[in-house]
């Protein structure tokens, strides 16, 4: 790591720190220098499995299980006495636990540290470029009013939840006069167990049994 970036942590932050898609080797080297030199890693359990080994096993953990006003109260009260790691999947810039932390803390009192988002990793498995395309987020219900958007767009990004998840995107879709799309449907990317399966809004409606996953439509 740059002797820059050792030099900033002798000051007391918080580290919004990315690990990617989940597997250990797509953690970037600034990432896991940063976790070793925290005193706290804040993050789902999952997340925090990545760093179960000899290395981190002093560490506090603090685990989020959606208790994020509990999480912030605990970031507040000890970020002057602690180097604080705030773990999330993908890219902290894309649907994080950063817009929180942004409008709690001053600028100067936490550093991102970006990792390989959804995004990429889905858009590099089908082989495909990115940059023209919609980026839709179902978590929690955030965008419910998605069909005129993938309407107008030739290539959408969808990021599914349990109550949204692809099947029920293109069963509202095509009860909304949607036509028929390629689908590629991506769970678990970079897990053992990852699966993609690439097929049409049509036969999508019609499968059940989704895991974590993320969705590509396109003309």
């Amino acid at each position: 790591m740059a002797k820059g970036f050792l030099n900033i942590m002798k000051n007391k932050k918080v580290y919004v720190l990315g690990i990617g898609p989940g597997n250990p080797d797509y953690v970037i080297p600034a990432v896991r220098e940063a976790v070793e030199k925290c005193d706290c890693l804040v993050g789902a359990k999952r997340n925090l499995l990545l760093f179960e080994n000899k290395r981190f096993e002093n560490k506090e953990k603090i685990y989020i299980k959606d208790r994020f006003d509990y999480v912030m109260d605990f970031i507040k009260e000890n970020r002057k006495n602690k180097n604080i790691a705030v773990i999330v999947s993908g890219d902290p810039g894309f649907h994080s636990i950063l817009n929180l932390i942004r409008k709690s803390l001053k600028k100067d009192e936490y550093v991102v540290i970006p990792g390989i988002s959804s995004v990429q990793m889905a858009f590099a498995k089908i082989g495909d470029s990115w940059e023209d395309a919609k980026f839709i987020s179902c978590h929690g219900g955030e965008n419910m009013d998605f069909v005129d958007d993938v309407k107008k767009n030739d290539k959408v990004f969808f990021l599914t939840d349990k109550d949204f998840s692809p099947d029920v995107i293109a069963g509202i879709l095509l009860k909304n006069h949607m036509d028929n799309r390629k689908v590629f449907v991506l769970e678990n990317i970079s897990y053992p167990n990852e699966k993609i399966t690439e097929t049409d809004l049509e036969n999508l409606k019609n499968m059940k049994g989704f895991e974590l996953c993320v969705m590509i439509i396109k003309k």
